[in-house]
């Protein structure tokens, strides 16, 4: 059978093991053993039952080779980074990675031009489309751009289709993308749309849900079953069901020279087993009911947003297809999705259970939300440089001085007086006591965890910007009340990166000031 070893880098397994590529022995039938090198940023070959073609790939290999194939697969590739993707594509063109399936919108970050438009945003919508296209002209122009440079394409395989996904509610018409941080993965197309939409487009890896609990994300371009496969839930519960951003087709990719450098034998258990990925692609299952039906079940809402609000998006939209239309290097592939469009004007939704556009389950009372944060008042500590030595934290951060935190309506403010060094308490800033150093909202993450979130808005209200305001990292923290105090403390056992927190209780002694 095909041996697969899995390796968590693929520098350590080339120092460690074999050449890709060379003959290892011979296998029960005879033939030399082929090593590959093939890794995915997915974490697994098929995490979600939708990389149908990807499945049928690596299983082909074992049939037609009978055996005689050994896979070294990093199934981790860039550690979830935004550019992981992209540095996968630049790793197969080096020969540094012999095979991966990328998706189309990693190959402009690459330096590989010609596969935009197939990201052009609210045109191809269902997997009747992704068919239509790859039984079309598109797989033989983007191997040609593949060609240019040094890569094989073995194929087009279908993925899943992505929505927009976000936390205050569905992304349905242009007005609800006014402001709204949107994560989209390193993809110029999906940068502009963002932007086309009204919305301001933050590139981030697989931490963008952290991102987004920790207030610094209002929505994600994602796809329901991988939503649902790796446990997310109330993260960002509204899903816009009817609008299909964009479709992540995957291009199976090898390193050309490679490939020509293997003998026929070799190389055709290789573009054998990509033909029958690509045959077993077209005929996948890529029904989304189910998971969409569970993910109902845990407050997510799915929510229509009709035709004439996805003619609205796509009147938005429309300068970033003339971009691409005015491109010479993307305008003939953006020909072929647009007429493929124009056939396939249908939108792929999953069927959505009674109730589940429902969103009251999602609305907490005022109760709720008040319980959720820090109750309002002023709180204090005093902190000095030996508490900050018995807390194991460097005094490098200034956290010496008696601290003051007003919390009010979901915002807070810090400011600090000066205990007994002015060149080492209160952050190093040498400001007077009543000068308020930072600002912003705080953000509910759950029962007694909460995330301070910078907002230069909210500082702006104190003092002066941009002049006296600079950004500082989100702080997520536990927290409790024991009495009139306030405490903070570690989060799933990390603690807050501002450990000024977590040196003392803060003491409630009255009422936050409101800015003046």
């Amino acid at each position: 059978m095909m041996r697969i070893t899995r390796a968590t880098m693929l520098v350590a397994v080339a120092a460690v093991a074999f050449t890709a590529g060379c003959a290892t022995g011979a296998d029960r039938t005879g033939s030399s053993t082929l090593t590959l090198r093939i890794a995915t940023i997915d974490g697994e070959v098929n995490p979600t039952g939708q990389l149908v073609g990807v499945s049928a790939f690596m299983d082909a290999l074992e049939a037609e080779s009978g055996g005689a194939i050994e896979v070294v697969l990093e199934t981790g590739y860039g550690d979830g980074g935004p550019e992981a993707e992209a540095d996968l594509v630049q790793a197969v063109v080096d020969g540094d990675v012999d095979l991966a399936w990328p998706a189309t919108r990693a190959f402009a970050a690459a330096g590989i031009d010609g596969l935009r438009a197939v990201e052009a945003p609210l045109q191809l919508m269902s997997y009747d489309a992704q068919r239509a296209l790859i039984e079309g002209e598109a797989p033989k122009m983007i191997a040609e751009r593949l060609d240019e440079a040094g890569l094989e394409s073995l194929g087009l395989l279908i993925g899943p289709l992505r929505r927009p996904f976000s936390a205050e509610g569905p992304l349905l018409e242009p007005a609800d993308w006014d402001g709204v941080r949107f994560r989209v993965f390193n993809s110029p197309v999906q940068q502009l749309a963002v932007e086309s939409f009204g919305g301001r487009a933050v590139v981030a890896g697989a931490n963008w849900s952290d991102q987004l609990r920790a207030g610094g994300l209002d929505g994600a371009e994602f796809d329901i079953r991988h939503y649902q496969q790796i446990g997310l839930t109330t993260e960002a519960p509204w899903v816009a069901a009817d609008v299909v951003l964009w479709p992540k087709v995957l291009v199976l990719s090898m390193n050309r020279a490679k490939l020509e450098s293997l003998p026929d034998e070799q190389r055709e258990w290789i573009e054998s087993a990509a033909r029958l990925a690509v045959e077993e692609s077209m005929s996948g299952d890529y029904d989304e009911s189910v998971a969409t039906e569970e993910l109902c079940e845990n407050d997510v809402r799915f929510v229509l947003a009709g035709d004439a609000s996805i003619d609205a998006l796509r009147a938005e939209a429309a300068p970033v297809l003339d971009g691409l239309a005015n491109d010479p290097d993307e305008a003939e592939l953006l020909e072929v999705v647009l007429s493929v469009a124009e056939r396939h004007p249908e939108v792929y939704t999953p069927t959505i259970p009674e109730g589940c556009d429902d969103p009251s389950a999602l609305e907490p009372t005022a109760e709720q939300r008040d319980a959720a944060l820090p109750p309002d008042g002023r709180y204090r500590v005093e902190v000095t440089a030996d508490e900050v030595r018995n807390a194991k934290l460097s005094a490098e951060p200034g956290y010496p001085g008696t601290w003051t935190l007003d919390i009010l309506d979901g915002t807070y403010a810090f400011r600090c007086q000066v205990l007994s060094d002015p060149d080492d308490d209160c952050g190093n800033a040498q400001l007077p006591a009543d000068h308020v150093l930072e600002a912003g909202r705080l953000v509910a993450n759950g029962d007694g965890v909460v995330t301070f979130v910078y907002d230069e808005e909210v500082h702006g209200r104190y003092v002066e910007c941009p002049a006296d305001c600079f950004r500082t990292a989100d702080v997520i923290a536990a927290w409790h009340l024991d009495g009139d105090s306030l405490v903070f403390g570690d989060v799933d056992g990390r603690r807050p990166i501002n450990g000024l927190l977590i040196i003392e209780p803060w003491m409630r002694i009255g009422d936050a000031e409101p800015p003046r």
